[in-house]
């Protein structure tokens, strides 16, 4: 029976950070955004005048990013995909910024709800195909567990920094960040 010979080699997170420097700023942005609308929404539509059952309903339009997932999967192609994350970034921008209107008209609200996930599922879907596209074996667990790593830094401060602009700024400071 023979042992399998584990490397000696250590992962330098550092150099892999740096090297997808633009692919971990936008995971970390991406686990911001994503978690702070599953955290807060129900909170924020409450504000606003809907119903705990209303809201909760804008947390699952924006979890239809699931069935997104499958379709950019699909679609993109790795030559581009920089540019898929870069209009990912901008179309979610442009969307979540449209909420303090929208959340007046809940189908409207809904509406923003579902394409803001489908420009976060762009991104999160190029991001990962970015940092995993021609990569050693070896080197995709310590890529993957660094990016997953930056993701939860991510959602913990996305959590904290919409904890104090509604605290500061009411409502609206959900979509302030």
């Amino acid at each position: 029976h023979h042992q399998p010979k584990l490397e000696d080699e250590k992962a330098d997170y550092l150099q892999i950070i740096k090297t997808h420097k633009k692919s971990f700023i936008a995971r970390f942005l991406l686990d911001l955004q994503g978690v702070v609308i599953i955290l807060f929404t129900v909170i924020y539509g409450l504000k606003n005048g809907l119903s705990a059952e209303n809201a909760g309903i804008l947390v699952s339009a924006f979890m239809l990013i699931g069935l997104a997932d499958f379709f950019i999967g699909w679609m993109i192609n790795n030559k581009e995909l920089q540019n898929y994350i870069n209009f990912g970034f901008f179309g979610a921008l442009i969307t979540i910024s449209l909420l303090p209107w929208a959340i007046h008209n809940y189908y409207l609200a809904i509406g923003v709800y579902v394409v803001y996930g489908w420009f976060i599922s762009l991104m999160f879907i190029s991001v990962i195909t970015k940092v995993n596209h021609n990569q050693n074996k070896k080197d995709l667990i310590v890529i993957n567990s660094a990016l997953q790593a930056v993701g939860g830094l991510g959602a913990l401060f996305g959590t904290l920094l919409v904890g104090i602009f509604m605290q500061i700024f009411d409502a609206n400071g959900f979509v302030m960040l």
